[in-house]
């Protein structure tokens, strides 16, 4: 993995001004995450090809954190008003800390249960933000260095241009 105990990926709306939840994996409580972590290991989810064909069966299931992700519409205000909405708007990764969570949108604090620092990166496509990735190490607390959110970029990079590519074809 890229060193995250969970993550979730929103799309910005432009004309509705909000973020809309795709997906996510990861769980809210410590004893479903060890259980899970526990079967992933098990289950040989580690070697790709094994995971892939785990996949493509359809036997990977939803974690707690992607099914709620999935049903969240967060409205964004102003540039300055909370760290999501800098983050779509500025085009800039942010660390959101527990003393800044009053400032996210109630919907995203609700459904995920965040406690620890939260890494928010932009998914940009041709210079804007066409989305943002959000993750934390809620059950281990691992601190979110540098070096993470390098490999955060990285992905989020990837992600978005498939997330262009798939638009352009879609």
């Amino acid at each position: 993995g890229l060193g995250f105990n969970r993550a979730a990926i929103f799309l910005f709306d432009e004309r509705a001004d909000e973020l809309t939840g795709q997906l996510g994996i990861g769980n809210i409580s410590p004893s479903d995450a060890d259980r899970d972590w526990d079967e992933h290991a098990r289950s040989g989810r580690e070697d790709f090809r094994r995971y892939h064909d785990l996949l493509e069966q359809q036997r990977i299931t939803l974690t707690p954190v992607g099914e709620r992700v999935r049903t969240l519409r967060l409205r964004l205000g102003p540039p300055n008003s909370d760290p999501f909405a800098q983050v779509v708007h500025w085009n800039n990764w942010q660390i959101v800390h527990p003393e800044e969570f009053g400032s996210l949108p109630v919907g995203f604090v609700g459904a995920l249960q965040p406690s620890t620092d939260l890494a928010v990166v932009p998914l940009l496509g041709h210079g804007r933000a066409i989305g943002m990735l959000v993750a934390d190490n809620k059950f281990t607390r691992e601190p979110i260095t540098h070096e993470l959110i390098d490999s955060l970029l990285a992905f989020a990079n990837t992600t978005a241009g498939a997330i262009e590519t798939h638009m352009l074809i879609a």
